[in-house]
């Protein structure tokens, strides 16, 4: 193998941990925490919410 092929495995690598630490963060998050965000008026807990209100279609993009 060359460094090619070695940088290549790295970053896909890298991006697989990405991906399942993203996964396990929506799977984690409380929706009573992000209503609570929502109702405190944090524009970043509204998408926070469409993802976990259609979970089966992130999750799936994810793996």
């Amino acid at each position: 193998m060359d460094i090619y092929s070695i940088s290549i495995v790295i970053v896909l690598i890298a991006l697989t941990a990405f991906f399942v630490a993203a996964e396990f963060a929506i799977v984690k998050v409380r929706s009573s925490r992000i209503d609570y965000l929502i109702a405190e008026g944090n524009n970043r807990a509204t998408p926070v919410k469409t993802v976990i209100t259609n979970l089966d279609e992130y999750l799936s993009a994810c793996q």
